[in-house]
């Protein structure tokens, strides 16, 4: 065995170590470490156990690729508040992994994911206050876990299923350790399946509630669910983005299923679209739990309030394109919120104001088409929008004016996107032509009145190209004349 104390330079990182084939126990600490670098741990390739306690880590990062034999790690009373994904992923022999006294606040599912070899995980005095729901369930040979004095608050399923009866506590009952006390225990629904894990929690019988006020300090083996209080979730409903993005937030102490509902009562899904326009609409789902808010605005709270009324808050965000947004003329999208807290669920509308559905209702009258490429090309941000009006064979004969009849016309618009790499950018032509029919007008209208009779087709092609140019627009003009002259009665 070797120890080496205070082996850092002026910034934290492991100074560089000579060549030991040999060396099966490594001990650097205590000291400031900060970082190691990758290939450092390489000189001693053949170690077994290393221990790096009592330093400065925060991160541990990719560290122990030289090191494959390894099986026992110490990082304890580090300052360890992140572990980067695949850290451990070359330690595959590891049995041993302890990481107490540091400063974590979750157990993430990558985090221990590679260590199928795990017989101990010790992540005593952390302020670990949530554990992802498979974190576990890899680690098929654990034969203990410590999570005592943490800020644990309740016994999720998801990760006590992972600690399989069968695999994990199948040896005699002094190895048989799951340790979970000393955490600030809600004594609500949000507990979780205490009562089925038995003798496989050290001191189970111990374990005392910290919330609610009326329980806390009773042990936790001695309260009957029905006293433990479930209440129902609260539902706040807002609207984002001038109103195409739709938030749902959720405080709950029992996680509920939440979704969206459209104006016709369908579903929505995570994508999916809103008739009768087939308008594009996505949902998302976010989850914290605990949560370090409680309803009201504005309301934030430390991890360390035992008294917050609610464990976990969920927000629903559904998100329309525009077209989805124009297609919402009437009726309400609904954030449905069900529970196991007594099967509470709560159908909030949230109504498209009047004035946007007018406003949306103008317009109607304008068709879009868009096609998107990505072709490379030499040029960028290439635009060239063409208007092509004509007149039609025959002069109006209803007495009507040219510039009343404008209004009654469509627009019809099509949009070509193009992604071109380019040397010029943001280079915009456009082009407009004008022709009149081939016979003279009858009606004493003149032309300049006639043009606004016309329906207009315009077509914009977009595209992006770098270029050297930027922002240059040129515009080309040109009117042709009637084939005949026009013929206007004498008075």
């Amino acid at each position: 065995m070797l120890q080496v104390a205070g082996h850092s330079d002026r910034n934290g990182k492991l100074k560089p170590l000579p060549d030991l084939d040999q060396l099966r126990t490594l001990v650097l600490g205590p000291g400031h470490i900060f970082t190691v670098e990758r290939e450092t741990l390489s000189a001693v390739p053949n170690l077994w156990g290393l221990s790096m306690g009592k330093n400065v880590i925060k991160t541990v990062g990719s560290w122990f690729g030289g090191i494959r034999k390894l099986e026992k790690l110490i990082l304890s009373w580090n300052e360890i508040d992140e572990i980067k994904e695949n850290a451990f992923q070359p330690l595959v022999r590891l049995e041993y992994l302890e990481l107490r006294h540091n400063h974590l606040h979750a157990v993430e599912e990558w985090h221990f994911a590679s260590l199928t070899n795990l017989d101990f995980l010790h992540l005593s005095y952390n302020n670990i206050s949530h554990i992802a729901g498979k974190s576990f369930s890899s680690l098929s040979r654990l034969k203990a876990l410590t999570l005592d004095h943490n800020k644990l608050s309740s016994l999720s399923n998801q990760w006590l299923q992972g600690l399989s009866t069968e695999k994990v506590f199948s040896e005699p009952f002094d190895m048989r350790v799951l340790r979970v006390d000393e955490n600030p225990f809600r004594c609500t629904c949000a507990l979780g399946n205490y009562n089925s894990l038995g003798s496989r929690v050290y001191k189970w019988s111990e374990l005392k509630c910290r919330y609610p006020p009326s329980l806390s300090g009773r042990k936790i083996a001695g309260v009957f669910n029905e006293e433990m209080p479930c209440p129902p979730p609260t539902v706040e409903v807002s609207r984002q983005d001038h109103g195409v993005t739709l938030v749902c937030e959720v405080f709950w102490e029992k996680q509920p299923e939440i979704r969206w509902l459209d104006p016709s009562g369908k579903v929505v899904g995570e994508r999916g679209s809103l008739d009768p326009c087939d308008g594009a609409v996505t949902t998302r789902l976010e989850n914290e739990c605990p949560t370090t808010q409680s309803p009201g605005p504005g309301t934030t709270h430390s991890t360390d309030d035992a008294g917050l009324p609610y464990i976990g808050k969920s927000t629903s965000t559904l998100r329309m394109s525009q077209q989805a947004y124009r297609c919402w003329t009437e009726g309400s999208f609904r954030c449905d919120v069900q529970s196991t807290a007594g099967n509470v669920f709560a159908n909030l509308p949230l109504t498209k104001s009047s004035e946007e559905s007018k406003q949306d209702q103008k317009q109607e009258d304008t068709v879009t088409a868009a096609v998107y490429t990505t072709t490379p090309a030499r040029r960028n941000a290439k635009m060239t929008v063409k208007i092509v009006k004509t007149t039609d064979k025959n002069a109006p004969q209803d007495g009507s004016t040219p510039a009343a009849d404008k209004a009654k016309r469509p627009t019809g618009m099509t949009a070509v996107y193009t992604s071109k790499p380019t040397r010029q950018i943001g280079r915009m032509t456009e082009s407009m032509s004008k022709t009149t029919g081939k016979n003279p007008k009858q009606d004493g209208t003149t032309p300049a009145t006639d043009k606004e009779q016309r329906p207009t087709a315009m077509t914009a092609v977009y595209t992006s190209k770098p270029t050297r140019q930027n922002e240059r627009m040129t515009e080309n003009m040109s009117k042709t004349t009637e084939k005949k002259p026009q013929h206007h009665s004498s008075s």
